[in-house]
């Protein structure tokens, strides 16, 4: 029973929110959109940039 109304609980908080909600305008959509392509950029970069010093470690120290 306590399941079940933590539950309940949540469902109202998640309906307040989307009842206060509103969708984005043009202009803060592409900012989200260019914020967030950037961040997606740099978390890739910097992931190609270990996977390659790992690389470099790897090859020049395998016995």
């Amino acid at each position: 029973m306590k399941l079940k109304e933590s539950l309940g609980g949540a469902w109202k908080d998640v309906w307040r929110v989307l009842k206060v909600a509103r969708r984005p305008g043009r202009k803060e959509f592409t900012l989200m959109l260019k914020v967030c392509s950037l961040g997606l950029l740099i978390l890739g970069v910097y992931g190609f940039i270990i996977l390659y010093v790992s690389f470099i470690f790897l090859a020049s120290g395998a016995p």
